[in-house]
C-alpha cells in the first residue's frame, strides 16, 4: 500500500476537522423548532431573528456556530433555548 503524500495527509486531517465541527441534522433541527415556536400572531421577527441566526451559526460550525445561535435566541429574549 502507498504511502500517504503530505498533501493526502493534510487534506484528510482537515475534513476530519471539518466534521468534528458540523452540526448533526437533530440539534440542527431541534433549533429551528425552537425558533418557530417563537412565532406569535402576526409578529414573526423574533423567529425570523432565530432563524437567521441558526443559518449562520450552521455556516460558521462548532463551537462559534453555537454561540451565534445562542446569542440568537438571547437577542429575541427567548429561554426556549438551552445552553
Amino acid at each position: 500500500m502507498p504511502q500517504e503524500t503530505k498533501t493526502e495527509e493534510l487534506l484528510r486531517r482537515f475534513e476530519a476537522v471539518c466534521r468534528e465541527q458540523q452540526y448533526e441534522f437533530e440539534a440542527i433541527y431541534a433549533d429551528v423548532r425552537k425558533a418557530l415556536a417563537l412565532l406569535d400572531g402576526k409578529n414573526h421577527g423574533p423567529a425570523l431573528v432565530a432563524l437567521a441566526c441558526i443559518g449562520i451559526g450552521v455556516l460558521v460550525g462548532k463551537p462559534y456556530g453555537k454561540k451565534i445561535i445562542q446569542s440568537g435566541f438571547e437577542a429575541v429574549g427567548s429561554d426556549k433555548q438551552e445552553k
